[in-house]
């Protein structure tokens, strides 16, 4: 396996687990930058400008939403001499935007739901309880199974609803996705 994909794996790792500590995605994310391209600015060490390109590529591929940080991602690609499109190259999400709550939105994150007795709720009732969660707060994490059946575990898909005091992100677990929603 190549260095940077091992490289962009671990930052993956890194960001991912940071909602589930009640730890905002957004303002780490803004002190990296911060910290990297002051570390940048003193050294002129082009290094620093690679670590915040890593990252911000594992965030966008993580379906986190590049306009969140805009401000700071032009900051460093502009000191990098680098275009956003470059950075989308090779990477899945380009258009991926903070999900409206509707019943809709979060029906289209829900990749695959089985009509199987092992599920959580049918699907309605799921797209309603994360609806609810997120509209009155619900702090905490609550996890969701398409089938939980315990003869074939690998056919289920486990979705995540993370909701801390900063945001509320909901995590197809399986494909490793993040939605934000507003």
């Amino acid at each position: 396996m190549n260095e940077n994909k091992e490289t962009t794996a671990a930052i993956k790792l890194i960001i991912g687990s940071l909602p589930y500590q009640g730890i905002s995605v957004i303002n780490t994310m803004k002190k990296v930058m911060e910290y990297l391209c002051i570390y940048y600015e003193k050294t002129l060490e082009k290094k620093y400008l690679e670590i915040a390109i890593m990252h911000m590529r594992a965030y966008i591929e993580l379906g986190f939403v590049y306009d969140e940080l805009k401000r700071q991602f032009d900051f460093v690609l502009t000191l990098a001499g680098v275009s956003k499109k470059e950075i989308y190259r090779n990477v899945s999400g380009e258009n991926q935007s903070a999900k409206k709550i509707s019943k809709s939105e979060i029906r289209s994150m829900i990749r695959r739901w089985t009509s199987s007795k092992y599920h959580t709720k049918t699907k309605d009732e799921v797209v309603e309880d994360i609806i609810d969660k997120v509209e009155r707060r619900s702090m905490g994490i609550y996890y969701y199974h398409s089938n939980q059946n315990p003869k074939n575990p690998k056919s289920d898909d486990v979705y995540a609803l993370v909701i801390n005091e900063f945001e509320s992100y909901f995590h197809d677990i399986k494909r490793n996705k993040y939605f934000k929603l507003l």
